[in-house]
């Protein structure tokens, strides 16, 4: 199955990733299964490869990919909500902060993804000391933005009351 293998692939450091990537993008990015490509963008989204910095940067390219639309909860979901299966990419400073700026940016006109992003950080005082900061940062960004939907308040207070 070539989804199966692109899983596999997306996170090994190899010759063949980049060329794998492209060819299953070129393949389904068009496709009238506009599910397929999430699979893409998944597999890219929680790979560990080069760390925090990369991860941005590669989470950024995700989100500017023409197949990425910020309104379609199934591509926001598709980049963001596999990160909570993967603490070492998403907890990471650089990754929180792209991270509130999404939810952020989503709850204007979706605060139930929003508010389902926010959970992902439900956990934050269990992090280490710095990145309970960063994370509890994100989550009194979200609660303190100029309309800040009722979904997205509160899941965000709730986190930070516990």
């Amino acid at each position: 199955d070539k989804a199966g293998a692109l899983a596999l692939l997306a996170d090994t450091d190899c010759d063949q990733r980049a060329a794998v990537l492209a060819a299953f993008e070129a393949e389904f990015a068009d496709h009238q299964d506009g599910n397929i490509i999430d699979t893409w963008f998944t597999v890219q989204a929680i790979c560990s490869i080069g760390g925090a910095p990369a991860a941005r940067a590669r989470l950024e390219e995700l989100m500017a990919h023409k197949c990425f639309t910020i309104t379609n909860p199934n591509k926001v979901r598709a980049v963001w909500a596999a990160l909570s299966t993967k603490p070492s990419v998403l907890y990471t400073p650089e990754v929180l902060d792209l991270l509130g700026d999404t939810i952020c940016e989503v709850d204007q006109n979706n605060p139930n993804l929003a508010s389902s992003l926010l959970k992902m950080l439900q956990a934050w005082r269990q992090l280490p000391p710095a990145l309970k900061e960063d994370a509890k940062r994100v989550l009194q960004r979200a609660l303190d933005r100029d309309g800040c939907s009722k979904n997205a308040g509160e899941i965000a207070s709730v986190a930070l009351a516990e």
